[in-house]
């Protein structure tokens, strides 16, 4: 599984983080993928997306997610794959959690925030609706893992 982290700098709009997540959805599908987004419970969007070929190594997979956003990354300059250049109004994407002994927010993990959002899966259809990046906090998990029956 790879993360592609959409990390929003100080003046991105929050429109914008939802239409990058939605290109980069498309851009990974037409290449084969079938990527799913997660909240982060922060600030940003995770795109996630499925490896079809599990004997890949990890600097193989690491190697292609750098390629991948790197040529996606040419399609705006509001775009950029460098941590260490200035981010106002610029969306870092970040692939840096793809490393072996790199960490990521798993699905479902409480952020230490205000109100303990959680990271949590979500469909294409939320993030076209709006969803926020902390739209979510932990006493959602049981409902949304467990939706209640309708009673007959």
């Amino acid at each position: 599984m790879l993360t592609f982290d959409l990390d929003p700098g100080p003046r991105v709009d929050w429109e914008f983080v939802l239409d990058t997540a939605l290109a980069l959805r498309d851009a990974l599908t037409a290449d084969g993928y079938a990527p799913w987004p997660k909240t982060s419970g922060g600030k940003g969007l995770h795109v996630m997306v499925p490896l079809p070929d599990r004997s890949s190594d990890w600097d193989r997979a690491r190697s292609w997610a750098k390629r991948f956003v790197e040529r996606f990354a040419r399609r705006d300059a509001r775009y950029t794959v460098q941590s260490t250049v200035k981010r106002e109004g610029r969306i870092f994407l970040d692939y840096l959690r793809n490393g072996r002994g790199s960490s990521a927010v798993a699905a479902y993990s409480p952020r230490a925030h205000s109100g303990f959002p959680v990271a949590m899966p979500v469909t294409w259809a939320e993030v076209e609706a709006g969803v926020k990046a902390d739209s979510y906090r932990l006493r959602d998990v049981i409902s949304r893992a467990h939706p209640r029956r309708r009673r007959r």
